[in-house]
């Protein structure tokens, strides 16, 4: 997860949201490391990722910004886009579960997670493949062509004040993600992914998935609040998220980065 550290929600009056959340979460898998990134956090991963050669050092400058000459304020990529990538990042070099901080839990990982587990890869409706939960082995090409594409993208793209374009920013996690996913798992370019991206395709992506027996595993989820991979469906009321936005100031990231593109010359 990306978010304040799990020890700030146990010192504040627990919202609804977050006590269905990453609070449950934390509860019901006392056997597994829970961490909790902070900007700094994410920060170090990229970093870390760039000292032993997985991203250039110019892309971590890109990223995460360069002291300014005579002590001027560094210019840093939009926190969204440092975290899709720490992400990715992650899951490459570490492996294990990433949930976005706004995912409700009542699900143990063990109900769903065996031994045999490599891959997870729920779809968003008939959409396409959902980024907001992953998980995976450590060392997974799959993601390591991710990040690699994601990282060609991104030194070819302008930007203003560090900030790339919203366009460019879902080019590079959606639409990179898919198409990586379609490539490595299904053995379809981009064209085929394009002309593939329908119901009937995800329906029987998910089949197949299935004859894995487990060693990927997926599941339809077509709302936050329905049965999801770490949802049962005999969830009782759906907390609203706003309450969770509003405390912790998050607030639309494609309005914000629009707004600054708007307002800076060329």
């Amino acid at each position: 997860m990306f978010f304040l550290d799990k020890d700030y929600y146990r010192k504040q009056p627990i919202l609804s949201f977050v006590s269905h959340s990453i609070i449950s979460l934390i509860n019901l898998n006392p056997d597994w490391n829970v961490t909790v990134y902070n900007d700094t956090m994410i920060d170090r991963v990229i970093q870390k990722a760039g000292e032993v050669g997985i991203i250039s050092k110019e892309e971590v400058d890109v990223l995460i910004g360069v002291e300014g000459e005579e002590g001027g304020q560094k210019q840093t990529a939009h926190i969204v886009e440092r975290s899709d990538i720490a992400r990715l990042l992650l899951m490459y070099t570490e492996g294990g579960i990433y949930l976005d901080v706004d995912r409700l839990v009542s699900k143990k990982f063990a109900d769903f997670i065996t031994q045999s587990t490599r891959l997870c890869l729920p779809t968003h409706f008939d959409i396409n493949f959902a980024q907001d939960i992953m998980c995976s082995s450590r060392g997974n090409e799959m993601f390591q062509s991710i990040i690699q594409r994601a990282s060609k993208i991104r030194m070819e793209s302008e930007r203003r004040k560090g900030w790339i374009k919203v366009g460019v920013l879902f080019d590079m996690g959606p639409s990179v993600y898919n198409s990586q996913i379609l490539m490595n798992v299904f053995g379809m370019d981009s064209e085929a992914y394009h002309r593939h991206r329908d119901k009937a395709f995800f329906a029987q992506a998910r089949d197949a998935i299935a004859a894995s027996q487990g060693t990927i595993i997926t599941k339809l989820e077509s709302n936050y609040c329905n049965d999801t991979l770490v949802l049962d469906d005999s969830f009782p009321v759906c907390p609203p998220r706003e309450e969770l936005y509003d405390r912790y100031g998050m607030t639309p990231w494609d309005e914000e980065v629009n707004a600054l593109w708007e307002s800076e010359p060329k």
